[in-house]
């Protein structure tokens, strides 16, 4: 028994759409191929509720509630590799509890050695800019903010704006998403023209303050 998978059929109308599914149908049984209507679904980007009622054979095709393709849903889960800096974070920010203080929280020079310098800058991968985007660091923001509250000793009801601006702490998307500002430098190193270099005979004859000035001539005259 063969199953016809992973099957999309686009129309803009109802009239169309239940023409297309009879002739496909018929195409598919002519080929040996099954049809099941029960794993089959109707999907409307715009409204659910404006779904025509379409058949296949005497089978209403019933709507569907989430759109899933190739078993991934269109609601974006935890990005692989948010969820796996989150575990590491998880691990290594442990202890943190046991050291805060309910009352007033640790110092901001521990908080910053221990939290920033520590478990998110040498974890973050290189890719992690260009693979992921923006929404998808939304848990690892979320992880922050329930480190913070540990840190100052706040309450959960405490607003993240103030917990980072008295940490001063950036959004992780700002300091991931870092535009590097355009400054002229100059040419690179390459290709600076290399000063033009003289050599200066002397001969063993010479008297030693003789070679020695000829010398610093040298260097001053290539050094300018």
């Amino acid at each position: 028994t063969y199953y016809a998978d992973y099957i999309c059929i686009h129309s803009e109308s109802k009239v169309d759409l239940q023409r297309l599914l009879n002739s496909f149908t018929a195409s598919s049984t002519a080929c040996g191929l099954i049809l099941s209507p029960d794993k089959s679904r109707i999907f409307s980007p715009r409204n659910s509720g404006t779904l025509p009622e379409c058949t296949v054979g005497y089978t209403v095709i019933l709507p569907c509630k989430q759109y899933i393709y190739l078993a991934t849903p269109v609601r974006q889960r935890v990005h692989p590799i948010v969820l796996n800096l989150i575990d590491q974070l998880q691990q290594l920010l442990t202890p943190l509890p046991c050291l805060t203080n309910n009352a007033a929280g640790i110092s901001i020079l521990v908080t910053r050695t221990v939290y920033i310098v520590y478990p998110i800058c040498c974890r973050l991968p290189f890719s992690c800019p260009m693979s992921s985007p923006p929404k998808s660091l939304v848990p690892l923001e979320k992880f922050q903010n329930k480190v913070m509250r540990f840190i100052l000793g706040c309450p959960t009801s405490t607003r993240i704006v103030n917990m980072q601006i008295e940490l001063n702490l950036p959004s992780l998307n700002l300091d991931i998403y870092v535009h590097v500002a355009e400054d002229d430098h100059g040419p690179p190193p390459w290709r600076i023209p290399c000063p033009a270099v003289t050599f200066t005979h002397t001969t063993k004859a010479d008297p030693p303050l003789l070679q020695k000035q000829l010398a610093l001539e040298t260097i001053d005259r290539v050094s300018t």
